[in-house]
């Protein structure tokens, strides 16, 4: 089907095009609207390596000798890595909704994969819970860290501190889904539309041609001889003589002057 044929296909169905062209309006704006615009906001913790001073160091020695955490290289990156899978844990996840988390979160370490960094990113719906949920994260960051490492027997002078570098935004409101989804809606109704008029174009075609096809039909719609006068067919031996003498001229039936006409002609 090239372009010229199509453009006749919608023109012939006008009504139903421009219908469908509304209906495709109205779902994109109706779909739009009602679906509810996300609010998202972010807050970043870096581990912060004990401070102790020179008499403190002199007495505790080396950190990797009194925290276990310590003891390797790139320890607060590792740990940083640790503390976003610990916090992933389905039954964490559960803990922390029940302590208000509500909305959705997701935590990442930093892109270059060499500062201690914990990245908490919010989003949902409502405003209030976006930011609460995004809080409660943060502060789990720290009681994780507090918890594994008092678990090790960490000294409190050795221990691995948290910093919040940046604390979460108010919330901020993305149309972006809302105008996906009335978009989608939209084309979903034009496809439609474009499908039903495909079908009534083929099923109107198909009528016109079986009417052409029985309008030029030599047996006729109703069995008769001609088509045009509408001779009914008999099987008495004059109207068998008449279509057998009968001759056939651009569609119409001719009578030989010696045929008998069958419909003059008595029934046997």
């Amino acid at each position: 089907m090239d372009f010229d044929s199509t453009l006749g296909m919608l023109a012939r169905h006008r009504v139903v095009a421009v219908v469908g062209v509304l209906l495709a309006l109205v779902a994109g704006v109706v779909v739009g609207v009602k679906t509810d615009a996300r609010y998202t906001t972010q807050g970043t913790v870096l581990l912060v390596p004990p401070a102790l001073t020179p008499e403190q160091a002199k007495q505790t020695g080396r950190f990797g000798d009194q925290n276990p955490l310590l003891g390797f290289d790139n320890a607060l990156v590792i740990n940083s890595r640790l503390a976003v899978q610990a916090l992933s844990d389905p039954d964490v996840e559960k803990r922390l909704r029940d302590s208000g988390a509500t909305a959705s979160y997701t935590l990442q370490n930093s892109v270059d994969q060499v500062t201690p960094l914990v990245i908490v990113k919010s989003s949902g719906t409502d405003r209030d819970e976006v930011a609460r949920t995004a809080d409660v994260v943060m502060d789990e960051v720290s009681t994780y860290l507090s918890d594994v490492q008092t678990a090790v027997g960490a000294p409190p002078g050795t221990l691995i501190t948290t910093r919040t570098l940046t604390s979460p935004a108010e919330p901020t409101k993305s149309w972006s889904k809302s105008i996906t989804r009335g978009v989608i809606a939209a084309v979903v109704v034009l496809l439609l539309t474009g499908l039903l008029i495909f079908v009534l174009d083929r099923r109107h075609r198909s009528e016109r041609l079986a009417q052409e096809d029985v309008r030029y039909d030599p047996a006729g719609p109703d069995g008769s001889d001609d088509v045009l006068s509408g001779v009914p067919r008999y099987d008495d031996p004059a109207t068998v003589a008449w279509r057998d003498t009968g001759a056939r001229v651009g569609g119409r039936v001719t009578r030989r002057s010696d045929a008998p006409d069958p419909v003059q002609s008595p029934r046997s």
